[in-house]
Formats: C-alpha cells, sequence, structure tokens
C-alpha cells in the first residue's frame, strides 16, 4: 500500500524551492562531480534510445545529467522549482555554449508548461520523487507528458538505508526510527517521503508504468561513503566495480537508492 506525505503541497514545494535556492551558488562545487552521479550517467546511457530524442529533466537542479547528453545530441527541457537553481543551470549552459535546451521554473507535480505526449524519456533522478508533496500526482504528470511506450528513468531513496542513517544513526531513537520506517515520513531540510521496494513498484504499477528494471546503483557503499575513499588512481575501478554490482539483485536493498527504469503503458 502506497502510504502518501501528509503534507500540504503549498508547505513541501516552499520547503523544497527555499532549500535548494539557498545551496544554488555552491552546488555545482558540492555536486558537479560527485562518484555516486557519475554511476547514475553511466546506467542512464545504457537505457537511454540511442537516437537523439526529446527528454525531459524533471527536477534538474543545475544540469549535472542534462548538460552531458545535450552534448551527445538529445534536446533537453530542464525543470526545477527552484529559480536560483534554474538560473546557475543557465550560467552553465551558456559557459559551455549549450544550445539545444530549454529551461522552466515548475514542480513535477504540475508541470504547466509541457505537452501532452511529448517526450521520449522523463528524468526523475537524485530523489525528486521522495522531495513532491505527492509522489502519485508526479507520476501523473510524467505519464501525462511522456508519449505512448516513452521511458520514466530515475533514482529513489531506499527507506530501510534513509531511515536507519537519518534516524537511528543519527537521532539514536528506536521509537522514531520506527516510525519512520513503518511510512517513510521524515523532515530533514524538507518533507520528505522514502520508499521500499515493493511500494515503488506498486506505484508505478498504479499510475501505468510497466517497470523494466530495477537496479541498486550503491549497493557496495552507501553514496556518500564512497566520496571518502575515492580517488583519481581508483576512480575508474570503483566505477567498473559498481557498475557490476548494481545488476546483481541479491544486494538491492543494500543500495542507498533505487535505480528505476519504467515504460509508460
Amino acid at each position: 500500500m502506497f502510504l502518501s506525505m501528509k503534507t500540504t503541497k503549498s508547505y513541501c514545494m516552499e520547503d523544497v524551492e527555499d532549500f535548494y535556492d539557498n545551496v544554488a551558488e555552491t552546488y555545482y562545487k558540492d555536486h558537479m562531480h560527485r562518484f555516486v552521479d557519475e554511476v547514475f550517467e553511466h546506467l542512464l546511457l545504457q537505457y537511454l534510445p540511442k537516437s537523439p530524442r526529446n527528454i525531459l529533466d524533471a527536477g534538474g537542479g543545475i544540469g549535472r545529467f542534462s548538460f552531458p547528453l545535450t552534448k551527445r545530441g538529445y534536446t533537453l527541457v530542464l525543470t526545477d522549482i527552484s529559480q536560483k537553481m534554474i538560473d546557475r543551470a543557465k550560467e552553465l549552459a551558456s559557459s559551455e555554449n549549450i544550445k539545444n535546451i530549454s529551461f522552466f521554473k515548475e514542480s513535477v507535480t504540475n508541470m504547466i508548461n509541457q505537452k501532452n505526449n511529448f517526450f521520449d524519456v522523463v528524468l526523475l533522478l537524485n530523489g525528486v520523487l521522495d522531495y513532491c508533496s505527492s509522489a502519485k500526482d508526479a507520476l501523473q504528470e510524467v505519464h501525462r507528458v511522456l508519449k505512448k511506450h516513452g521511458l520514466v528513468i530515475g533514482t529513489i531513496n531506499n527507506r530501510f538505508i534513509y531511515s536507519t542513517t537519518n534516524i537511528l544513526l543519527e537521532k539514536k531513537d528506536t521509537n522514531a526510527f520506527l516510525k519512520t520506517f513503518m511510512t517513510g515520513n521524515y523532515a530533514k531540510n524538507f518533507p520528505i517521503h522514502d520508499f521500499t521496494h515493493d511500494e515503488i513498484m506498486a506505484l508505478l504499477k498504479d499510475s501505468d508504468f510497466e517497470v523494466i528494471d530495477i537496479l541498486g546503483p550503491t549497493n557496495l557503499l552507501r553514496k556518500w561513503e564512497y566520496e571518502t575513499i575515492v580517488t583519481e588512481e581508483n576512480r575508474s575501478a570503483l566505477l567498473a566495480l559498481q557498475l557490476s554490482f548494481a545488476k546483481k539483485k541479491e544486494y538491492l536493498n543494500n543500495s542507498t537508492d533505487f535505480f528505476i527504469i519504467a515504460k509508460k503503458i
């Protein structure tokens, strides 16, 4: 059963917007070269259509995933709830002379600027669905803007890992951990809903998507732990190792994130 976050739409949207407005200036330095995003990018490229298509990067921030795709010939639309993240993305696109990308400030739960049945692929990377006031509303919008048989590709926080880390480990509160683990709901910088494997599978099915695959892209180390050990010398070897383990289903629930590939029915 899907347990939706019991927060008002405006409360969640405003909190998420404020948080990303505040970190927009430092986001490039902190995130543009993260090891985990390199893992996500390699998996993304394995599932994207090979010929240039229209791609929506919903909640795309400063363009970490959009920009490499534009250089491969894809046409991108990047949306984000934070105007300052959009502004920073525009600056970076201009500095890299990227032309085949458009920008819109909007929430994934209300993509008012996007046409019906237009995109071949929608990206929901780095926990976009976890941060929505309603993941169900977000997936309905994704379904609306996708062409028939279009793909949604995204990463979703694994509730087991995040509740143990953010509640049990940090707060050392067993009661709060059990509540968070049962519902998936908690607040950190803003209200969050994290998913179990079965929950996200059911939600995608209920939203008229066929799941193609679910991978464990960070099942060797928790994604923030990689930054403590990765070096220029071992980066390639670690990347190859993690990519090989990402497809091992027996370790799926050890991954901090689920990497989802699904098709619009």
